[in-house]
């Protein structure tokens, strides 16, 4: 089975040790998997989906150690796109290319909001200004802006794994807030708000 293995950094053959099927209105499939080259133990699962009535499986996920973060439909696709291209380089150790993707993936969120200001520091500044971002988060952006200068351009800065590593980290938390934890809010505050209605009424 075809797999990423966290610690060769690579997609690798790996063999299936066991399997358990898990079969709910949408089947899941586990596997234990040992990595070819290195030996390494590996969870991977494969999910069912319905495509127009046909039944379809997705590709292997490593599922542990390790598991790649899965980002959900409310992600806009320009943004979904940045992050997953700055996981691939990752994966192959190019460690300034995923953070000059995570600038991307910033400079994504701006677009996604229509800022004025076509440089990603005025866009920064612009969603926090507006409250899209808060003053921790427009502290991360900043961070994160610097370091893909850093990437982008000709110079002799070198970033590490643990520095890559960290800019995917806060690119993820920006992403997590903006699109996730402030529309749950949102909906949140709906239900709050229809509750309330449904008292007075009774």
């Amino acid at each position: 089975m075809l797999i990423d293995c966290h610690v060769c950094n690579s997609k690798v053959d790996a063999e299936i040790i066991g399997k358990h099927n898990n079969l709910d209105f949408f089947a899941t499939s586990t596997f234990l998997l040992n990595c070819p080259a290195c030996h390494t133990a590996l969870i991977a699962e494969l999910y069912e989906d319905l495509d127009e009535g046909k039944s379809t499986w997705s590709q292997p996920v490593r599922v542990y150690p390790k598991p790649k973060r899965l980002l959900g439909a409310d992600i806009p696709p320009i943004v979904k796109n940045s992050i997953d291209e700055a996981e691939r380089c990752m994966q192959a150790g190019a460690y300034l290319a995923a953070t000059a993707m995570c600038g991307r993936a910033l400079e994504a969120i701006c677009r996604y909001f229509k800022t004025k200001d076509n440089y990603l520091g005025g866009g920064l500044k612009e969603l926090r200004d507006t409250g899209v971002i808060d003053a921790k988060l427009y502290q991360w952006g900043e961070e994160l802006r610097d370091q893909r200068n850093n990437a982008a351009h000709a110079t002799d800065t070198e970033i590490s794994h643990q520095d890559a590593n960290d800019v995917v980290t806060f690119t993820y938390a920006i992403i997590d807030y903006v699109f996730l934890l402030a529309q749950k809010f949102e909906r949140f505050q709906v239900r709050k708000l229809e509750r309330s209605k449904s008292k007075i009424k009774v």
